[in-house]
């Protein structure tokens, strides 16, 4: 699986919103990546999220935490 650091501000709740055009090129174009595939993201206060994408094209991308682990 894919991971992929991102602002801790793009993941609210159990939702993943981004709309930096390079993270969701890499993911949409070069990575080919679709609704109801898992990326796992990872911020900076040592979280990791597994989010299943909901939408995607090359400029936003959206999907639902499936499951959030604190790294020690």
């Amino acid at each position: 699986m894919h991971r992929f650091f991102v602002n801790p501000s793009a993941i609210k709740e159990s939702i993943f919103v981004s709309e930096d055009p390079d993270l969701c090129h890499q993911l949409f174009r070069v990575l080919k990546i679709r609704p109801g595939e898992h990326v796992t993201f990872c911020d900076n206060t040592e979280t990791e999220y597994e989010v299943m994408v909901t939408a995607i094209n090359k400029s936003h991308g959206e999907g639902n935490v499936t499951k959030k682990c604190k790294k020690t």
